[in-house]
């Protein structure tokens, strides 16, 4: 099966370990992630689109993100705004970033996702990096190690695909 072909469907549980049963089918789409908007809204992301609902149980309704580049030069990849990862802020704005490590702020997680920055947030060495994913995090800022009491940390981590090759002496 290949992504294109891919399905989102509602499991529960009597334990977040399992087992799950299917309870009903979201709609189509592929890598999905969610979160709730400041005002209960759940937000389900799947590459290309997204489903609201007011309850974690739905009903969903499909719709498309509004992104702006605001006349900023980026990649022409057909996977430039693949595999999104969110974050609220403090303040109920949210942060995403795309695939390709390009941030973008939305007022509140479902209005006009605008970029931020000329460059992506990954680090300038060679690799393809996909899969970007933000967490809070109240402890550590990884990139300068400093520790602030009491606040939220936002936090990027990303997969990176390596070519193994194999050597011979």
């Amino acid at each position: 099966m290949a992504y294109h072909d891919s399905r989102v469907v509602h499991g529960v549980s009597k334990s977040p370990f399992g087992p799950f049963r299917i309870a009903g089918e979201v709609g189509h789409g592929h890598n999905p992630t969610w979160y709730k908007t400041k005002k209960g809204r759940y937000v389900l992301y799947v590459i290309d689109k997204y489903y609201v609902a007011q309850h974690i149980n739905g009903p969903w309704k499909e719709g498309q993100f509004e992104f702006d580049k605001r006349d900023r030069e980026t990649s022409s990849a057909h996977n430039f705004m693949h595999n999104c990862t969110f974050a609220q802020r403090e303040d109920g704005t949210f942060l995403m970033v795309n695939r390709h490590g390009y941030s973008w702020f939305s007022k509140d997680g479902l209005t006009t996702w605008n970029m931020v920055g000329e460059k992506s947030g990954y680090p300038p060495v060679e690799g393809k990096y996909e899969d970007p994913v933000i967490w809070k995090d109240k402890r550590t800022i990884p990139h300068d190690r400093k520790r602030l009491a009491g606040q939220n940390c936002l936090v990027l981590a990303f997969k990176r695909r390596c070519r193994l090759e194999s050597r011979t002496r």
